[in-house]
């Protein structure tokens, strides 16, 4: 049975920022190359080119189909590379994979960016070989490539799952020690049988098995593995339960050191009323906590649905018909409420300690409080949730000893939800604001949820006018001050609601913005903007701005494989913005005067529409700023003196890193399906 798999849109390619320049030249605070798109399982390295010359350049689908000895190989229906240096297209892929193509190269920095698809059989992958070799090397019965590169797409792995467990093919990219874990869910009761076979294709009889039927965790030993080679990981589970139903867990770490590295990890359902599994239809959420002194705590689960509908308001009309004043005559007398129900929630709780790695929980969740019995140290908590189709879901979990709140978290999973961040505090208000940029469509909805655990503080949405327009440019805000405790943990989950697309009608952009500051001192504790795209796609760069200047922002379509129906990027300053369009392969370049630009963080958001969901594209973005003195000096301004007020006589330099400080890549590619 094939399961389709949620493949990343955007992978970030390159990114260089100087650490100091010459006082005169601009600084680069973003050099970025990426794709967009679904079509295509991409890949992307960097490499230097010590000596210029004549080189032969070649990328090979290593599938053999007289080779029987590696099943799960499956070949390439499109092999594509692009070839980069300094930003500029260099060579664009030939047309026939395993062929050579000699070329003058010259020395320096090069990316590479590999694109390729196959039949999408869940169980295999497929394999490439990409290399440059030096035309002297070329004679010699063994040549040597100056640079090679050998990888697999996709490079996030599909799993198969099949009758009674799954298949999942893992090829290894780097050279080193490695240990999978293997774990037995309560889904809501263990597996009773749940077995691991990894089976190293190269060597099959460095085999590992793990076995979780009678406990929680296996974990293999550490073993070493090649880049190049094609591990298999295939499970048995079996569910014994009425409906036989089960989760299980599968985790492939890389060790650094005495640090773990994910590699892979997933959370795999077994069995469904209808027989069909969806994988995709499942999410795991993973945090840590810390107990104190307490030996005794109590596990608090409650659904938020009810809290959050009647924060919206969506019962305002309903409730206002049914309540009135209550007509108690010839009422019968009760002696009290009846008991509620112990509910059993569509959710797995795993806790472990992390001095040990021992699972000290693992149950379902229930509306029923659970006493712990926790010792003092670090824990981990897995939450496991199933998504259900068409709905959105708020669930908050809380852990307390005896008044003292350890954990809290809230849940939100569904479509409308687009994002869940915490949210930290320093005093005792906080001021809310979250606003509708209006790039391209606005949005019917748009809100903040505040949460502490398992209660909802309160919802902030935009108010939009009766009659605002669809589309509109300036944007909708809301400002709002709630009251929080400095002790407690809070989240914000920001809600949206778009129209529904008329037929024909291109889903257009909707973006937004959220910053939460503390009310007494006016401290920034979280600033977030992000779109989302209907048939577009979306991905975020932050950075700062400490000092009067200019700055240039250059987007190019490079038109790899295909072009972009629309390429944009939004760069936004707190609720002002400027959105610049490209479709030209050698780039478009917007220029910010220092009238313009004003210190503070700065969001840039990469929009673009594909001539297809099936299409891939690849972008690129530069942006540098110059600040205004050295605009001056350029211009004739005296020369930089020394800290002793001597004339340094010479070009110096400033250390521009302290000036503009780059904050960090944001990635937030979304796709939006309407329902």
């Amino acid at each position: 049975m094939k399961l389709n798999r949620i493949i990343g849109s955007i992978i970030a390619a390159a990114l260089a920022i100087c650490s100091s320049v010459a006082l005169a030249e601009p600084e680069v605070i973003i050099n970025e190359i990426g794709f967009i798109g679904t079509g295509l399982d991409t890949a992307t390295a960097r490499f230097e080119l010590s000596n210029s010359g004549r080189y032969e350049i070649a990328i090979k689908d290593m599938y053999n189909e007289e080779d029987e000895t590696n099943i799960y190989l499956q070949p390439f229906t499109q092999l594509k590379f692009l070839l980069l240096k300094d930003g500029h297209k260099y060579i664009e892929s030939m047309q026939n994979a395993g062929k050579t193509l000699p070329l003058d190269l010259e020395s320096g920095t090069y990316q590479v960016y590999i694109a390729g698809s196959s039949e999408q059989t869940s169980e295999k992958i497929s394999q490439y070989y990409f290399s440059i070799t030096a035309e002297s090397e070329i004679a010699n019965n063994y040549p040597q490539p100056t640079y090679e590169k050998i990888g697999f797409l996709p490079e996030v792995q599909k799993i198969e799952e099949v009758e009674n467990g799954s298949t999942i093919p893992v090829g290894i990219e780097e050279d080193g020690d490695y240990k999978v874990y293997l774990t037995n869910f309560s889904f809501p009761n263990k597996l009773s049988t749940l077995k691991l076979l990894i089976a190293n294709n190269d060597t099959p009889e460095s085999s590992i098995k793990l076995n979780a039927s009678e406990q929680t965790q296996d974990v293999s030993p550490i073993f070493s593995a090649k880049a190049g080679q094609l591990l298999t990981l295939a499970t048995i589970a079996i569910a014994d339960d009425a409906e036989g139903k089960g989760l299980y867990g599968i985790k492939l770490v890389k060790m650094s050191g005495n640090v773990e590295l994910t590699v892979l990890e997933a959370a795999i359902p077994v069995g469904t009323e209808d027989g069909e599994i969806n994988i995709d239809a499942y999410t795991t959420y993973n945090d840590t906590f810390t107990v104190g002194n307490s030996t005794t705590q109590t596990l608090h689960f409650s659904m938020l649905n009810d809290q959050l509908d009647a924060a919206r308001g969506i019962f305002a009309s309903s409730v206002a018909e049914d309540v009135g004043e209550e007509d108690t005559e010839g009422a019968e007398e009760t002696e009290g409420e009846p008991e509620p129900e112990i509910e059993t929630l569509p959710y797995t709780i795993m806790i472990t300690n992390t001095t040990n790695n021992q699972v000290v929980f693992n149950q379902n969740a229930t509306t029923e409080e659970t006493e712990l019995n926790l010792a003092s140290g670090t824990y981990a908590i897995a939450v496991f949730s199933q998504i259900m189709p068409g709905s959105d879901t708020i669930f908050g979990i809380r852990i307390t000893a005896g008044d003292k709140h350890i954990y809290d978290h809230t849940l939100a999973i569904g479509g409308d939800f687009i994002l869940s961040e915490k949210l930290p505090q320093v005093s005792s208000q906080s001021e809310i604001t979250i606003a509708d940029m209006c790039e391209g469509r606005r949005f019917d909805e748009l809100g903040a949820v505040i949460t502490n655990g398992t209660d909802i503080i309160d919802y902030i949405s935009v108010d939009y006018p009766a009659a605002a327009p669809k589309y509109c440019s300036t944007p909708y805000r809301k400002s709002q001050t709630i009251e929080t405790d400095p002790a407690l943990q809070y989240q914000v989950h920001l809600l949206s609601v778009l129209p529904t697309p008329a037929n024909g009608e291109v889903a257009r952009p909707a973006m937004y913005y959220f910053k939460a500051a503390d009310k007494q001192t006016g401290e920034e504790l979280l600033e977030l903007t992000g779109a989302l795209q209907g048939d577009y796609f979306n991905s975020g760069y932050e950075f700062e701005i400490a000092t009067a200047g200019n700055a240039t922002i250059k987007l190019t379509d490079y038109q790899f494989p295909e072009e972009f129906n629309e390429l944009k990027i939004v760069v936004t300053h707190g609720t002002e913005k400027e959105t610049i369009y490209s479709s030209d392969p050698e780039g478009t370049t917007y220029t910010y005067t220092s009238d313009k630009l004003q210190s503070g963080k700065y969001y840039a958001t990469i929009m673009a529409n594909l001539q297809s969901e099936n299409d891939i594209g690849t972008y690129g973005i530069v942006a540098t700023f110059t600040p205004e003195a050295a605009s001056q000096t350029e211009e004739g301004s005296p020369e930089p003196t020394t800290d002793d007020g001597n004339n340094s006589g010479g070009g110096g330099s400033i250390p521009l890193s302290l000036i503009i400080t780059f904050i960090s890549l944001v990635i937030f590619a979304r796709k939006r399906t309407y329902r």
